[in-house]
């Protein structure tokens, strides 16, 4: 039986949500798509912080805070994930090593985490 731990940790390691499933073989976008926390995303019952000014952005438009995820996820309004496939233009290649650094937040609180035990 796989046991599926998903997390949500902000950039001082700290976990904020966290779910954890034994769908067995069940993917992480499966085990979202299950979890109370997808569907209060879905129903609209979890309010994120509101859409917020980029400090620095040349344009003055607010934007949304999004989770952060990799390709098992789907895409949403408040969900990123990489571009897919391993041929496109070079902005998209930036913003997938740029996603997958601010992933290694939650990746690193999961290996502090381990250290504990």
């Amino acid at each position: 039986m796989a046991i599926v731990l998903l997390a949500v940790a902000d950039a001082k390691y700290c976990f904020h949500i966290t779910v954890v499933c034994s769908y067995g073989k069940s993917s992480d976008g499966g085990a979202l798509v299950n979890s109370p926390f997808s569907n209060a995303l879905r129903s609209g019952t979890f309010s994120p912080p509101e859409d917020t000014l980029l400090s620095g952005a040349d344009h003055l438009e607010p934007h949304p805070h999004v989770f952060m995820a990799d390709r098992a996820f789907p895409l949403r309004r408040n969900l990123m994930r990489p571009f897919p496939g391993t041929t496109f233009h070079s902005r998209h290649r930036v913003f997938n090593y740029r996603l997958s650094r601010a992933r290694l937040t939650v990746e690193n609180a999961f290996g502090i985490f381990e250290a504990q035990w």
